[in-house]
């Protein structure tokens, strides 16, 4: 989902601002927040082949 918006987008890139969403929701929307981890961790896996 996120690859179709941002097709350029390097996996760390993708990960910080999953992980930075993340915190501004994690008070006021539990179940977005997890959805942003799961997004984050996912992309962070990926950030090996950036480097």
């Amino acid at each position: 989902m996120v690859r179709k918006q941002f097709p350029d987008a390097k996996s760390k890139e993708v990960a910080l601002a999953a992980f930075s969403l993340m915190i501004e929701l994690s008070e006021s929307n539990q179940e977005a927040a997890s959805a942003l981890q799961d997004i984050g961790l996912s992309a962070r896996k990926g950030s090996d082949k950036d480097a």
